[in-house]
């Protein structure tokens, strides 16, 4: 009589197969996640950074200190106002530090993904934690 089936070691080496492409998969999309939140985070970033440039360049007085989505940029009629951070980062703001003439500082009250930039006229650079590419 011929037995039909598998054994239970084929069995558990099956699980065991499935277990580990799981857990790789699993692991790509959450470092995917973590990419597009810091995308997305320095993405506002580089965006306030621009609407700052265009303030100050267009003779716009910038708020200075700490400043919260929806908050206007400067005083200037046309202003913009600052987005806010993705909601994964929490409930953070903007810190505007304005300089004399056209120059300012710009960076977020607290840290997203373990990751704080400050922004200036010359760009964006990592303050705090482990931002990669900027």
């Amino acid at each position: 009589m011929l037995k039909h089936g598998f054994t239970l070691i084929e069995l558990l080496i099956v699980i065991a197969i499935i277990g580990i492409l799981a857990t790789v998969v699993l692991s790509q999309v959450s470092k995917s996640r973590d990419r597009a939140l810091m995308t997305s985070y320095k993405s506002t970033l580089v965006s306030i950074r621009t609407a700052l440039e265009v303030c100050a360049g267009t003779g716009g007085e910038l708020y200075g200190g700490t400043r919260n989505a929806g908050d206007d940029i400067c005083n200037s009629p046309d202003t913009a106002t600052y987005p806010p951070f993705p909601k994964k980062c929490g409930n953070i703001g903007y810190v505007v530090t304005p300089g004399t003439g056209y120059d300012w500082t710009v960076t977020s009250s607290a840290t997203c993904g373990g990751c704080r930039l400050v922004c200036d006229v010359d760009g964006c650079t990592a303050a705090e934690g482990d931002c990669g590419v900027l």
